[in-house]
């Protein structure tokens, strides 16, 4: 383990957080080694499946080089290689389910999305994750290279980063109703952090509550947020 050699594990609980499994190898599932997931969270589709996705490179690891695309079909029993997207520029990827069934990927870049300062995004063609388009860039979403949280409802999609092509500072949610396709927002928090952050459903396509790394200091703040 280590950043000389990244290795995945997964802990399970079936007692809703109350006792966990020791941990499992997902890299023997895999058939290999060097993927750090997220930072974030997978989904779970109409049919059971599970989608998880990260970022890895080749061994001995030196520097990312591709994002895979992981599902289970046996509540995470057992691990597959669903999609690998072959870049030097995509970096912590995030899943989030449509409200038309299909899955999103909505990921870092690590050239300032070709320039326009701005996340990238592709959208599977099926509602299982099996094939996918090309990666392209969503300009509304800017970025300064940073982790951005997505999350998928019945209705809508939401997403929070801090949305400043410079700086990792205007902490920003956002929702739409249109498949990703047009968002309206609201600030959360002007000044700078360390950006990282999380979304979770409070009342499902109308709140959400929103955690983020805030100050140099990187201290955590909570908010419920309305759209």
């Amino acid at each position: 383990m280590g950043h000389k050699a990244p290795s995945l594990f997964q802990v399970l609980s079936t007692s809703s957080g109350l006792s966990w499994s020791s941990p499992v190898s997902v890299d023997d599932m895999l058939g290999q080694s060097g993927l750090a997931m997220g930072p974030g969270i997978g989904v779970q589709v109409s049919s059971g499946r599970l989608l998880a996705m990260g970022h890895g490179g080749a061994m001995p690891f030196k520097t990312y080089n591709h994002d895979v695309l992981i599902a289970s079909d046996d509540h995470a029993k057992s691990w597959q290689i669903l999609h690998t997207f072959n870049s030097t520029t995509l970096d912590e990827p995030q899943l989030a389910v449509l409200p038309s069934g299909h899955i999103m990927a909505n990921v870092r870049t690590t050239n300032g999305g070709g320039g326009c300062k701005c996340r990238a995004v592709a959208t599977s063609l099926d509602t299982e994750g099996n094939h996918w388009s090309s990666f392209g860039t969503a300009p509304e979403l800017i970025s300064p290279g940073c982790q951005g949280s997505i999350l998928g409802g019945k209705t809508s999609v939401w997403f929070a980063n801090p949305a400043n092509k410079t700086a990792r500072a205007t902490f920003t949610v956002r929702k739409s109703t249109d498949n990703a396709q047009t968002w309206k927002s609201t600030l959360v928090d002007p000044t700078p952090g360390c950006g990282y952050s999380s979304l979770q459903f409070l009342q499902e396509d109308e709140t959400v509550g929103f955690l983020w790394e805030s100050s140099p200091s990187c201290t955590i703040k909570f908010a419920p947020v309305t759209l």
